[in-house]
């Protein structure tokens, strides 16, 4: 499940037909981890994020930055997304 920077909840069924629309796709996606809380079967990682949305992505061609939280539990051995929080930061220069 993802609360995204569209303000919409999206759930796995949702994001994967986004992405097979292409409203959720990127040239460009870069990841700063800047902090890692680690417990038994959870893991949050949050930092901030640029990407470069393509194809029919909302700001497609601009550069988009925000910040955000995943949130990665451990089932059966693995790590898997639970879920992620972000929000777009706005440019004040705009």
């Amino acid at each position: 499940m993802a609360n995204t920077p569209l303000n919409r909840i999206l759930k796995t069924a949702d994001i994967q037909g986004a992405m097979k629309a292409g409203l959720i796709k990127y040239s460009l996606l870069e990841r700063n981890i800047e902090e890692i809380m680690i417990g038994d079967h959870v893991v949050i990682t949050l930092g901030s994020e640029a990407t470069i949305p393509i194809d029919k992505a909302p700001m497609a061609g601009q550069k988009v930055t925000r910040r955000f939280t995943n949130t990665w539990i451990k089932e059966n051995n693995e790590w898997r997304m639970f879920a992620r929080h972000a929000s777009n930061i706005c440019d004040e220069d705009k």
